[in-house]
This record gives structure tokens, C-alpha cells and sequence, in this order.
């Protein structure tokens, strides 16, 4: 592999092609000022001018630009990567076991479980982007350019969330689990869509096939059960709600994809936590517009048809759950679990904080994922985290109460 002096023909620099390169030499004029790649077997160099020359050798040149490793994926990228799939994982089971949950602990206020999640999630992401060296509001975060992409996330994590939150108290926990594999599946094809020249090889489309059947078998005793009617004791599955749960995956798997799209923007050039701090600001605006839902019987989490006036009064009665004072008749009727058999009688206030606390280190932990791996990756990570969420709800100590 050769480089020479483009205006010099006497000055050239040679060295071996080996991958793992030690050394160059130059000869000829080693004060050659401007050195150009001439094998067209390789992609082109930028520019090594004479400064480059004194303070590093060509090695290193040819290593920081022509590794064979992308430069998101270099050694000290490898270690966060690494820490980023721990987290993902960690997060992930007890963001899954939190948010089924405490649907269950609090059925009677599935528009609460939104909005202040959501609320209390955007102040987290706006407190801890300084300390990541971002600022989310400076005039580039305020710009269209990235806003755009903000907004977008936003409202389809915002159909993402109310898909999962309206469906997710009458959707069996291990059933919840297997379903959200689903976005796994739908990812590669909506990035044959979405993204250009993207292919889908024969390879993948068998790896995904297989998926998808495993995902079939997985649901077979669900299934039963939802043909019988009978539960397996944490909710009872409804038809049209377990269609609806597995819509929230496809939003979800959408969500995945144009992360990884907004963050390859490079004229906007989005950074992770203000992202997750302005698409949680702008998801609360869409999750306050459906408290007038928790009028509607089974999407309020019962099966009674109430009026606009006592869903905005429901808002107080969560608060007060919430603070593990609950209003009597909604801890008569199960609207508020605060029994001491359950939980320890403190599940309303447990659950959502959990879910704040693992959705946050979630959030981050896969847009980094998204950033420096794609859309694919850690939704492969998360596989491992609904297997490990489905066991955990097989759990005697979690599911018999």
C-alpha cells in the first residue's frame, strides 16, 4: 500500500498492509506537505499534512482514521458499551416488573401513572444532561432542526404509552413479556422502509422467523387460558386489550428505529439525555389529554362507566394512593391496593418509583446503545430482559399475592 507527494512524485511513504501496523518510514522528501492514498482498493485518507507528520507516525494516522473498527465502537466506546448492556438489562427487568405492576396496584389511574411518570422522568433527564456535558436548553435543542425530531419521538412514545398503559392491567405479566419480543421482529423490517438501502438478508429473515416462533410457542398456555377465560392470578387477559398491547410493541419498535435515525442526523447532531429530557417534556401534554378516558369502563381500570368530572377527580384520589393514603372506596373496591398482604401494603408508592428510577437509567442506557450500535442492538439486549422479566413474574413471592 503506497502514498505519495502529489506534487512531489521522489517522496513516497511505504509500510505494510498488515492490519495490525507498527511502523511506517518515509522516503524520499520527509518534508513531503501533503501525503494522498493511492490504492483503490481502500477508501481514501484524508489529508496528512506536515504538522501530523512531527507529532505522530503514519500508524497512528492511519489508525485513528482507517482502523477497520468504526470509531463508535473503539476500546474506551467497547467498555461504556458493555456498561450500557449491563444497565439495559438490570433497568429493563425492573422497568418491566414495575410497570405491569403497579397497573396492578393502581388500576383506577392508568392517565396518573403517565403523565406524573412522565413529568417526574423529563425532570430527571433535564437534571442529570449537565453532568453528561449537555445543556438541552440551548438555542440548538431549541432549534427546529432537532425539535423536530423531538416531537416525533414524543408522539409516538406517547401512542406507545397509552397502548401499553390502557392494556397492560388486563394482560397477564408473563404473557406482557413474551408479546414485547415482537418488537424485536418488527425492527429489521421497518428499517427495509424507513432507512435507504437498507436489505434484509436471507439470514435475517430465517433469525426472525425463528423468533417469531418462539414467540408463538411462548403464547400457547396464554392463549389457552384467553380462549377458558381464566387468569393466572396478577390480571385478567381481555382479547381486544392483548391486541392492544401488542400495537404498543410496534409503536415501541418504531420508537427504536427513529432514535437511531434522529441520532445519525448529523446536521442536527442530537445529543442522548437532552433528547430523552424534551421527548418526555412534550409525551406529558398528549398524556393529559386522555384523563378524560378513565371515564370509559375497563380502560379506567374497572369495569363501571364514570363521567369526565369524577375522571379529573380520580387525579387527586391517585395522589392520595400514591401517598399511600388512599381514598376508602377505592381501597374497597381495589382501586388503590394498600393491603398488607400486599406488598406490605405499600405497592402504590413502591412500583411507581421503581419504574421512575429503572426507566430513566433505561432510557439512557439504550439511546447510547441506539447511537453507537443502531436500533437492533439493544432491542437483541432486551430479549434477554423479557426472558428475565417473564421468569420473575413465575415467581411465587411476586405473583401469588
Amino acid at each position: 500500500m503506497t502514498y505519495k507527494d502529489t506534487r512531489n512524485n521522489n517522496a513516497v511513504a511505504t509500510y505494510s498492509s498488515a492490519p495490525d501496523l507498527k511502523r511506517a518510514t518515509i522516503q524520499g522528501n520527509e518534508q513531503a506537505p501533503l501525503l494522498r492514498h493511492h490504492d483503490h482498493h481502500h477508501d481514501p485518507l484524508p489529508l496528512l499534512k506536515e504538522e501530523d507528520l512531527t507529532s505522530r507516525s503514519l500508524s497512528e494516522y492511519y489508525s485513528k482514521h482507517h482502523s477497520g473498527i468504526p470509531k463508535r465502537t473503539r476500546p474506551r466506546d467497547r467498555i461504556f458499551i458493555v456498561m450500557a448492556v449491563v444497565g439495559l438489562v438490570l433497568f429493563g427487568v425492573f422497568w418491566n416488573l414495575s410497570s405491569s405492576i403497579e397497573s396492578y396496584v393502581m388500576p383506577q389511574f392508568p392517565s396518573w401513572l403517565l403523565y406524573f411518570i412522565c413529568i417526574v422522568e423529563a425532570l430527571c433527564f433535564f437534571v442529570l444532561a449537565p453532568f453528561k456535558g449537555e445543556n438541552p436548553f440551548s438555542s440548538a435543542d431549541r432549534s427546529w432542526v432537532r425539535q423536530k425530531h423531538y416531537l416525533i419521538l414524543a408522539f409516538v412514545s406517547m401512542l406507545c404509552g397509552l397502548a401499553f398503559q390502557f392494556s397492560a392491567a388486563w394482560v397477564d405479566g408473563d404473557l406482557s413479556q413474551i408479546l414485547y419480543n415482537l418488537a424485536l421482529v418488527q425492527i429489521p423490517f421497518m428499517e427495509y422502509f424507513f432507512i435507504p438501502k437498507t436489505r434484509i438478508s436471507k439470514r435475517k429473515i430465517v433469525s426472525l422467523s425463528i423468533i417469531f416462533g418462539g414467540i408463538l410457542v411462548g403464547c400457547i398456555p396464554s392463549f389457552e387460558r384467553l380462549l377458558r377465560g381464566s387468569s393466572s392470578g396478577v390480571s385478567s387477559d381481555i382479547w381486544y386489550m392483548v391486541v392492544l398491547y401488542i400495537i404498543s410493541t410496534t409503536f415501541y419498535a418504531f420508537v427504536q428505529l427513529y432514535q437511531e435515525i434522529a441520532f445519525n442526523d448529523k446536521k442536527a447532531d442530537i445529543q442522548e439525555v437532552s433528547c430523552m429530557a424534551w421527548m418526555s417534556i412534550w409525551g406529558v401534554g398528549g398524556y393529559l389529554v386522555t384523563i378524560p378516558l378513565e371515564a370509559v369502563p375497563i380502560l379506567n381500570g374497572t369495569r363501571d362507566t364514570g363521567t369526565i368530572a369524577e375522571a379529573f377527580a380520580n387525579q387527586r384520589k391517585a395522589f392520595m394512593c400514591f401517598s399511600l393514603h388512599p381514598d376508602p372506596a377505592d381501597a374497597a373496591s381495589g382501586g388503590c391496593q394498600v393491603s398488607p398482604d400486599l406488598f406490605g401494603g405499600k405497592g402504590p408508592l413502591i412500583w411507581p418509583l421503581l419504574q421512575i428510577t429503572s426507566c430513566v437509567g433505561w432510557y439512557i442506557c439504550n439511546a447510547y446503545l441506539i447511537k453507537k450500535c443502531g436500533a437492533l442492538c439493544p432491542n437483541i439486549v432486551q430479549s434477554c430482559v423479557l426472558l428475565l422479566s417473564a421468569m420473575a413474574f413465575m415467581a411465587p413471592w411476586l405473583v401469588s399475592p
